[in-house]
Protein backbone atom coordinates (compact mmCIF):
# COMPACT_ATOMS: atom_id res chain seq x y z
CA UNK A 1 0.00 0.00 0.00
CA UNK A 2 1.12 3.72 -0.47
CA UNK A 3 0.36 4.65 2.69
CA UNK A 4 2.90 2.34 3.89
CA UNK A 5 5.72 3.61 2.23
CA UNK A 6 8.69 4.75 4.54
CA UNK A 7 11.07 6.93 3.53
CA UNK A 8 15.25 5.65 3.79
CA UNK A 9 17.44 8.55 4.61
CA UNK A 10 19.74 9.64 2.11
CA UNK A 11 23.30 8.52 3.95
CA UNK A 12 21.09 4.94 4.74
CA UNK A 13 20.31 4.50 1.08
CA UNK A 14 21.89 1.77 -1.13
CA UNK A 15 24.23 2.84 -3.58
CA UNK A 16 22.91 2.49 -7.05
CA UNK A 17 25.15 1.59 -10.00
CA UNK A 18 23.31 2.89 -12.57
CA UNK A 19 22.83 6.63 -11.43
CA UNK A 20 25.59 9.04 -13.09
CA UNK A 21 28.06 11.06 -10.75
CA UNK A 22 26.76 14.78 -10.27
CA UNK A 23 27.98 17.52 -12.60
CA UNK A 24 29.87 18.99 -9.75
CA UNK A 25 32.41 15.76 -9.68
CA UNK A 26 32.58 15.18 -13.58
CA UNK A 27 33.27 19.03 -13.74
CA UNK A 28 36.17 18.14 -10.66
CA UNK A 29 37.22 14.63 -12.50
CA UNK A 30 37.47 16.56 -15.88
CA UNK A 31 39.21 20.18 -15.44
CA UNK A 32 38.92 21.52 -19.01
CA UNK A 33 40.81 24.83 -20.25
CA UNK A 34 38.25 28.03 -20.08
CA UNK A 35 39.32 31.54 -20.68
CA UNK A 36 39.38 33.10 -17.34
CA UNK A 37 37.82 36.18 -18.53
CA UNK A 38 34.94 34.74 -20.03
CA UNK A 39 34.62 32.60 -16.47
CA UNK A 40 34.59 36.22 -15.18
CA UNK A 41 32.14 37.45 -16.90
CA UNK A 42 29.90 34.78 -16.69
CA UNK A 43 29.86 34.50 -12.89
CA UNK A 44 29.37 38.02 -12.83
CA UNK A 45 26.10 37.60 -15.65
CA UNK A 46 25.31 35.04 -12.42
CA UNK A 47 25.36 37.69 -9.96
CA UNK A 48 23.76 40.23 -11.60
CA UNK A 49 20.86 37.89 -12.80
CA UNK A 50 20.03 35.90 -10.00
CA UNK A 51 21.52 38.10 -7.22
CA UNK A 52 23.57 35.20 -5.44
CA UNK A 53 27.93 35.02 -5.91
CA UNK A 54 28.74 31.56 -7.72
CA UNK A 55 32.78 30.05 -7.40
CA UNK A 56 34.15 29.07 -11.08
CA UNK A 57 33.66 25.78 -10.34
CA UNK A 58 30.61 25.52 -8.23
CA UNK A 59 26.88 24.26 -10.13
CA UNK A 60 24.70 27.07 -10.82
CA UNK A 61 22.20 24.84 -8.71
CA UNK A 62 24.66 24.61 -5.77
CA UNK A 63 24.43 28.86 -6.02
CA UNK A 64 20.96 28.83 -5.15
CA UNK A 65 19.83 29.53 -9.26
CA UNK A 66 16.51 28.02 -9.99
CA UNK A 67 15.46 26.57 -13.41
CA UNK A 68 14.29 29.54 -14.76
CA UNK A 69 17.04 31.75 -13.32
CA UNK A 70 19.28 30.14 -15.24
CA UNK A 71 16.54 30.81 -18.50
CA UNK A 72 16.71 34.45 -17.44
CA UNK A 73 20.51 33.98 -17.39
CA UNK A 74 20.46 32.88 -20.60
CA UNK A 75 18.51 35.82 -22.23
CA UNK A 76 20.85 37.58 -20.68
CA UNK A 77 23.89 35.82 -22.26
CA UNK A 78 22.45 36.33 -25.55
CA UNK A 79 21.47 39.61 -25.23
CA UNK A 80 25.00 40.23 -24.52
CA UNK A 81 25.99 38.67 -27.77
CA UNK A 82 26.39 35.13 -27.07
CA UNK A 83 23.91 33.85 -29.57
CA UNK A 84 25.04 30.80 -30.57
CA UNK A 85 24.90 29.61 -26.77
CA UNK A 86 21.75 27.21 -26.38
CA UNK A 87 19.57 27.19 -22.77
CA UNK A 88 20.35 23.49 -22.78
CA UNK A 89 24.07 23.90 -22.15
CA UNK A 90 23.41 25.61 -19.18
CA UNK A 91 22.40 22.77 -17.45
CA UNK A 92 24.59 20.43 -19.39
CA UNK A 93 27.63 22.65 -18.81
CA UNK A 94 26.30 23.94 -15.05
CA UNK A 95 29.24 25.26 -13.74
CA UNK A 96 31.16 29.07 -14.88
CA UNK A 97 33.90 27.05 -15.79
CA UNK A 98 32.67 24.50 -17.71
CA UNK A 99 30.28 26.51 -20.22
CA UNK A 100 33.11 28.93 -20.34
CA UNK A 101 35.03 25.85 -21.85
CA UNK A 102 32.30 25.14 -23.77
CA UNK A 103 31.45 28.27 -25.60
CA UNK A 104 35.17 28.62 -26.19
CA UNK A 105 34.82 24.99 -28.11
CA UNK A 106 31.76 26.76 -29.65
CA UNK A 107 34.01 29.60 -30.86
CA UNK A 108 36.57 27.76 -32.41
CA UNK A 109 36.37 27.02 -36.41
CA UNK A 110 35.64 23.20 -36.87
CA UNK A 111 38.51 21.24 -37.78
CA UNK A 112 39.02 20.88 -41.87
CA UNK A 113 38.81 17.40 -43.06
CA UNK A 114 42.30 15.78 -43.00
CA UNK A 115 42.11 14.03 -46.50
CA UNK A 116 40.50 14.79 -49.27
CA UNK A 117 37.96 12.73 -50.95
CA UNK A 118 39.09 9.51 -52.01
CA UNK A 119 40.10 9.48 -55.95
CA UNK A 120 37.35 7.12 -56.74
CA UNK A 121 34.69 9.03 -55.03
CA UNK A 122 35.75 12.11 -56.93
CA UNK A 123 35.76 9.97 -59.84
CA UNK A 124 31.72 8.82 -59.18
CA UNK A 125 30.89 12.63 -57.86
CA UNK A 126 32.70 13.82 -61.19
CA UNK A 127 30.26 10.98 -63.86
CA UNK A 128 26.90 12.19 -61.71
CA UNK A 129 27.36 15.68 -62.11
CA UNK A 130 28.12 15.18 -65.87
CA UNK A 131 25.07 12.81 -66.10
CA UNK A 132 23.08 15.56 -64.36
CA UNK A 133 24.52 17.94 -66.97
CA UNK A 134 23.48 15.83 -69.99
CA UNK A 135 19.91 15.37 -68.67
CA UNK A 136 19.49 18.76 -68.09
CA UNK A 137 21.13 20.13 -71.45
CA UNK A 138 18.90 17.53 -73.30
CA UNK A 139 15.59 18.51 -72.18
CA UNK A 140 16.81 21.97 -72.35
Amino acid sequence: MIGDATLVPRANAPAVPWVTPTVAAQAAAEPLPADAALVDALRDHFRRTTGLPIAARQTFFEAGASSLQLVQLHIHLRQAGHGGLAVTDLFAHATPHALAAHMGALARPPAAPQHPPEPERRTLLDQRKARAERRRAGSA
